[in-house]
């Protein structure tokens, strides 16, 4: 009996294998079977064998019998035995159920066919405009601004922090913190660090269009196109329907193949069952013409629309390129804006609340982590632990960023006196002694404090009697709030108390100059 079925295993040590019918049946089988030079067994191929007592005999794969030649019912039967059969009734060997299959797929595509011939009617030859491309890009900046101008306040803030070269450093620092104490996850950093996420993700998807314009072509200018969209679908169904029309085509083929044989089998021997399988071959012919008539006609369709799709491309997507890319870069500048003040907020108050968390304190100072509380402090413990001739691309953008916050978190030198005057003369001499100094002068204490608590002070000038207190009060104050122990000259009276929080670095008389000052701190500082 001629059988289709799949290989369902097969194994090429042994050369032995099993097969499975369209019943559900399992056949073993063996190499020594295989007659088909063109094609080896492999899982999920379909064949055609014979079944015989339990095995399967002379198997080869569909494809290969169906591209063999097909003769026709007139190149082996006589004339005379067909005339004599002509009465016979008509009897077909394709069951109801496929037939109606077969039907319905013919008039879906019958359907898909005229729906297609109305299309190209309406279309011509070419594909009208919906949008123009200075309308489309509108529409995409228009969301870009919104956002945008929703967060304009963030210009007004003073610091600014590259989120792009940070931003993996960042989420590591936020996740690390918050860890550890989840009680500085303050609701305004809450609220800062979920909008950056969502400006982010903005900017992301923006360079993404940037990088790869032709998404952008796509999802922005093609997408608004009603006309294009419409033979695009189409088009779609097209290939779904050929792809449809191409397995009945190989079935259909089969069928033939095997009414063939059987008339052949049969000629001259039983002239009633050679014309009921004459008229099942007939039936078969027809649907197996219908069916290349069918694919030949989409075929056109398709490449019709095809040819439609790509010159409406190519008419207008090198214009959009030039004019998206050069409308990107100033919301690419307005978005890397609000995304650096947003990174700085984040990181700022991110390690305000981290100084004065007991936890956080604790974990820095049982790390021997030393240093102000802040981004550069915890890098530059981190760098410490890695082997820098090892280090690999992600670890190279930390450096990056290390060098970068060395830029935007300088390290300051503090002078606290009691007197306007001195603060102004000593500031003034230790600016002009070294250009990269970074000096800031306070005669409120308080003030000082405050400020001292946002940025790190690497030399403390200060006066051993300040306007309303004492310098030993105000290191004991210093101590208590500020984590970082920079390097300290007091000018005057060495403080009373022999804490051993913190150490006099340099004691100087009331009297000396402010060049002398200078140097003092300059040697500090290099030191």
């Amino acid at each position: 009996m001629q059988t289709i079925g799949k290989i369902l295993f097969y194994n090429e040590g042994d050369g032995k294998g099993i097969l499975i019918t369209s019943g559900r049946e399992k056949i073993n089988f063996s190499i020594q079977e295989w007659n088909d030079f063109e094609t080896m067994p492999s899982l999920g191929l379909e064949v055609h064998f014979t079944l015989q007592n339990d095995e399967a005999l002379g198997i080869a794969s569909v494809q290969q019998i169906i591209t063999q030649d097909i003769p026709s019912s007139e190149d082996t039967i006589k004339k005379d035995t067909e005339d004599n059969l002509n009465t016979v009734e008509d009897k077909e060997i394709i069951p109801k159920t496929q037939k109606k299959q077969l039907s319905d797929d013919k008039k879906a595509i019958t359907d898909l066919l005229d729906n297609s011939e109305e299309n190209l009617e309406l279309l011509h030859d070419k594909i009208t405009l919906t949008l123009n491309i200075s309308d489309t890009m509108n529409q995409y900046f228009q969301v870009i601004q919104k956002n945008l101008l929703l967060r304009s306040g963030y210009k007004k803030v003073e610091g600014r922090l590259n989120y792009i070269i940070a931003r993996r450093f960042i989420w590591t620092t936020f996740n690390n913190l918050t860890e550890i104490d989840s009680n500085i996850l303050t609701p305004r950093i809450k609220s800062i660090s979920d909008d950056l996420k969502i400006i982010s993700q903005i900017y992301d998807d923006f360079i993404k269009k940037i990088r790869y314009p032709s998404s952008a072509f796509e999802e922005i200018f093609l997408s608004c196109q009603t006309e294009y969209k419409m033979v695009k679908k189409t088009t779609d169904e097209t290939i779904e329907k050929l792809n449809l029309l191409d397995n009945q085509e190989k079935l259909i083929g089969l069928q033939r193949k095997l009414k063939n044989e059987e008339i052949n089998k049969t000629s001259g021997k039983d002239k009633e069952k050679l014309g009921i399988l004459i008229n099942e071959l007939k039936s078969l012919n027809g649907v197996y013409v219908d069916i290349v008539h069918m694919m030949a006609e989409l075929k056109e369709r398709q490449k019709h629309n095809l040819e439609l799709l790509y010159n409406f491309e190519k008419e207008y997507k090198e214009e959009f390129f030039e004019n998206f890319l050069k409308e990107s870069e100033s919301y690419k500048k307005d978005l890397l804006a609000i995304l650096d003040a947003q990174a700085y907020l984040v990181d700022n108050q991110l390690w305000q609340e981290a100084k004065v968390s007991k936890s956080l304190k604790k974990y820095f100072k049982d790390s021997l982590i030393n240093g102000e509380l802040n981004t550069k402090t915890y890098l530059k413990y981190y760098l410490s632990t890695l082997d820098s001739d090892k280090a690999n691309q992600t670890t190279k953008e930390l450096y990056e960023f290390y060098e970068h916050l060395l830029d935007v978190q300088k390290d300051y030198i503090l002078i606290v006196t009691n007197s306007m005057q001195e603060a102004m003369e000593y500031e003034a001499a230790i600016k002009n002694s070294s250009k990269s100094n970074n000096v800031k002068s306070f005669i409120d204490e308080i003030g000082a404090i405050k400020w001292a608590m946002k940025n790190y002070v690497k030399v403390l000038v200060l006066e051993d009697i300040l306007k309303t207190t004492t310098a030993e009060n105000f290191l004991n104050v210093y101590h208590n709030n500020i984590l970082s122990k920079p390097k300290i000259i007091i000018i005057g009276d060495k403080p009373k108390s022999n804490s051993s929080e913190y150490v006099i670095s340099k004691l100087l008389s009331k009297n000396i100059s402010p060049k002398v000052i200078a140097a003092n701190v300059n040697e500090m500082i290099n030191a």
